[in-house]
């Protein structure tokens, strides 16, 4: 029973972190967030670290992620 209980717990952990998030910034229009995007993802391309710059640049625009 307390096996159980711990697999049932630790698989409701997993399925929390795959929720899906988005990037958010208030007063943000849909078109604002596009061309934020592009630029950080031209960035992180021309980076070696390209999803921790692509976070960073993110960040550093005002944006923070939030679940769905």
């Amino acid at each position: 029973m307390k096996n159980c209980l711990v697999c049932i717990v630790a698989l409701l952990v997993l399925l929390a972190g795959c929720a899906p998030k988005i990037w958010h910034r208030h007063g943000a229009t849909q078109d604002d967030y596009k061309r934020v995007k592009l630029v950080c993802e031209k960035e992180a391309n021309q980076s070696g670290y390209a999803h921790n710059v692509f976070n960073i640049c993110m960040a550093a625009k005002g944006y923070t992620l939030k679940k769905k």
